[in-house]
């Protein structure tokens, strides 16, 4: 009996499906039994009381139709009677008896006259003259009804009805009942199968994912698309994975990022658990160390150290800290080692872990510190360059300023008619704008906060050649440099300053990376990127790009070297050899510029650095006055007032000035300009003005002047200033900003432009 129910509860908690199914079936089988039993008992009830009063209805209107034919003796009369019930459902048969028991007519005609002489008939001949029940069961319904006349009585009236009609009824109500029955089960089973289903499917679909995680599969999820119980249980489950799984992950990311090595043995000393720092540590796999003790993988003397120090802990149950040395490749390493024991839920030891910390780091605290003294004061020597080129470039620019300010003077008064002066004059001259030009580019690669810089839509062309001529200029003459520069290029969104930071830092890179003879192929064109992935912030990217690409001959750079390359202060140089901030500004700068980084370099192959700027989508706005065409000077009427501690700048600017008929007043103190202007504030049409000067400076002097008269023009130069820019010269109210040494051509076209606004005296 019990392996009966042991199987029967083993074959019904099979699956759920099966009891959603055996369950539902069962329900309808009993409920259907109970309404089909319960509706033929009322139906065979409800029938056989209908039979019952039928034969009493028709029994008494016998009795009544009969009466008169008793009388009468009329056996004709009788029979019509009674035959005109032959037709009625379910008769039996239907008789009219004499006080006696003599049947006086019958259904069966051949029983008339006959006397009753069974024992339920005979009944008749004792019983009170009234409506008799003879017969009442299943198979037929027998009753008498007295027959009256004027209150006499005078004979029965009988009728019997079969119940074979209802008995038949109720075998057809019982075989409908159980056929719905067989309906019901059916339709339930296959309710509850795909009910069930459903069901089971969601369940099997949770239990398949857990086997799943279990097997290692972590990204498994359970289907979330239901949105009953199932569907909420499968959120719910998947809550509870994906906590589990971030808390593994984290745990497990602690673990692999600590600089510790951390590791579980049992207890037989054989490791269960390493981080990843023990892989990298001692170049094993984590299937290498799993199931091996310490003495397969270290060195004898060590590994009896590790193993002594494990049987402590074991032993006391207590956390132990000790030093281990461990050698590695590249030499001895002390390991400050902290151990504890690892318990079940009974408080039984299964495991000890151990958290090392190399401590060998200290030993070279010196060495160390030598070097970040060494960078900090790299550094400290840049920012004192920069500041070093910013003052050189105000007084070298003075120096060009005069240097090209008399050669222009001399050829135009004095060599217009010798050619061999002219010739020495020019070569003077170009010589003069190259410093020029080099100037420009050391005051743009020294400037202090470039995060604050204008950034407007401009072609490379220009800049990136600027930059290359003074690259050649200080690169050692046995590397080549060779150029590609596509004239016909869109604009982008920058201002030389950056694209000459960008230039000088790769280009510096890559003359450091190369040996002797080395070769630098420096080229600016336009491409269209498809799906590239930039080195630098590593997201993909396409489009159309200007492209300043920079590749080089020299040793090339590992994998490893690569993927860290943008960091701050990395390099692969030696001590001494840089700081490894060129590539993190060169980073920091393109996208800044809305741009990307492509490097292409394998070791002893070289290195290609692609640098992808945007295409600019908005053009250039007007152009300052400064870009205006060229008109011939006539400065006639216009009265000037030239203010610069330079004597030699002022003495040719006023030569210059007066050439073309211009009334110059000069100054070479600016407050004793300013004593002037305070008297004399209507002499002067336009001030020429130095930036850098002792007492005031060229916008302290400005500002005073235009709180003096607002209407008059200010044009404000500078060799080199860190403190004004041409739009905070602007907003002041200076008309015009130059930058030393100035071109003669375009001064005389921003002096053109402003005497159009000056108010001339009638000639």
């Amino acid at each position: 009996m019990k392996m009966a129910l042991n199987y029967i509860n083993k074959f019904w908690t099979a699956s759920i499906r099966r009891q959603l199914m055996l369950g539902i079936m069962l329900v309808h089988a009993v409920l259907m039994s109970i309404f089909v039993y319960d509706l033929v008992e009322r139906q065979r009830v409800f029938l056989h009381l209908q039979s019952v009063e039928q034969a009493k209805s028709l029994s008494k209107t016998l009795a009544a139709n009969s009466a008169s034919w008793v009388l009468m003796n009329d056996v004709i009369g009788l029979e019509e009677t009674l035959l005109a019930q032959v037709n009625y459902p379910s008769l039996g048969y239907a008789m009219v008896l004499s006080p006696e028991g003599r049947v006086l007519g019958h259904t069966e005609t051949n029983k008339v006259g006959l006397y009753i002489n069974d024992p339920i008939s005979e009944k008749l001949l004792t019983v009170k003259k009234e409506q008799t029940v003879l017969v009442n069961n299943n198979l037929s319904i027998d009753i008498a009804s007295p027959i009256l006349s004027n209150g006499v009585f005078i004979g029965w009236a009988r009728v019997s009805l079969s119940q074979k009609g209802t008995a038949k009824n109720l075998q057809i109500i019982t075989r409908n009942g159980l056929l719905y029955t067989f309906l019901a089960i059916v339709i339930g089973a296959l309710f509850a199968f795909f009910m069930a289903r459903g069901i089971t499917r969601g369940l099997k679909n949770i239990v398949d994912v857990a086997e799943g995680v279990k097997k290692g599969n972590q990204k498994l999820r359970a289907d979330t698309s239901r949105h009953d119980e199932i569907g909420q249980l499968g959120v719910g489950f998947n809550i509870m994975l994906e906590t589990v799984r971030k808390s593994k992950r984290d745990l497990q990311a602690i673990m692999d990022n600590s600089p510790a090595l951390i590791y579980v043995k049992d207890l037989n000393g054989r490791f269960t658990f390493i981080n990843k720092r023990c892989e990298t540590i001692f170049e094993l796999k984590r299937e290498e160390f799993q199931g091996k003790t310490s003495h397969e993988i270290f060195s004898t003397d060590v590994a009896d150290e590790m193993q002594n120090n494990d049987m402590d802990v074991l032993k006391t149950g207590h956390i132990l800290e000790s030093e281990e040395r461990i050698p590695l490749r590249d030499g001895m390493h002390i390991y400050r080692s902290v151990k504890f024991p690892l318990y079940d839920d009974n408080e039984n030891i299964y495991a000890v872990c151990g958290i090392s910390t190399d401590i060998s780091a200290h030993i070279k605290m010196e060495k160390e510190k030598y070097y970040l003294e060494h960078q900090l004061n790299h550094t400290q020597k840049m920012q004192s360059i920069g500041q070093l080129t910013g003052g050189i470039a105000h007084d070298f620019n003075n120096l060009l300023a005069v240097i090209l300010g008399y050669t222009e003077l001399s050829q135009e008064l004095f060599a217009k008619d010798n050619e061999v002066l002219n010739s020495y004059l020019n070569e003077i001259y170009t010589a003069g704008k190259r410093g020029r030009e080099l100037i420009e580019q050391m005051m743009i690669f020294s400037r202090k906060d470039r995060n604050k810089e204008i950034l407007a839509p401009m072609k490379l062309d220009s800049t990136v050649e600027q930059t290359i001529n003074m690259l050649r200029a200080t690169f050692p003459t046995n590397i080549i440099i060779t150029t590609s520069i596509d004239k016909n290029i869109p604009q982008v969104k920058s201002n030389s300053s950056l694209i000459t930071q960008i230039v000088m830092n790769l280009c510096i890179n890559a003359k450091d990376s190369m040996d002797k003879d080395g070769e630098l192929d420096i080229a600016l064109n336009v491409e269209s990127m498809d799906k590239q992935r930039c080195n630098s912030c590593h997201e993909n990217f396409s489009g159309e790009f200007v492209v300043i690409n920079i590749k080089d001959n020299g040793k090339g750079m590992a994998e490893d070297i690569l993927e860290r390359m943008f960091e701050p202060f990395f390099t692969s140089k030696n001590l001494g050899e840089g700081t490894g901030m060129g590539l993190s500004v060169v980073h920091g700068v393109v996208h800044k510029l809305g741009g990307h980084i492509v490097v292409i370099s394998h070791v002893a192959e070289g290195t290609h650095f692609k640098i992808a700027l945007p295409v600019s989508d908005v053009k250039c706005e007007n152009e300052s006055v400064t870009k205006i065409d060229y008109i011939e000077p006539n400065f006639s009427g216009l009265s000037i007032m030239i203010v610069d501690d330079e004597p030699a700048v002022v003495g040719y600017l006023e030569a210059m000035l007066k050439k073309y008929q211009a009334t110059v007043k000069t100054f070479t103190d600016s407050q004793e300009a300013l004593d002037y202007f305070e008297l004399n504030p209507k002499e002067f049409d336009i001030v020429i003005t130095d930036q850098t000067m002792p007492t005031l400076t060229g916008v302290s002097l400005s500002q005073y002047i235009l709180a003096l008269r607002s209407d008059i023009s200010i044009i404000l130069c500078t060799g080199y200033s860190a403190d004004i820019t041409a739009e905070t010269a602007y907003e002041i109210g200076i008309k015009a900003f130059m930058h030393k040494p100035i071109d003669s051509e375009k001064l005389y076209n921003i002096i053109n432009k402003l005497k159009q606004s000056v108010a001339m005296p009638a000639s």
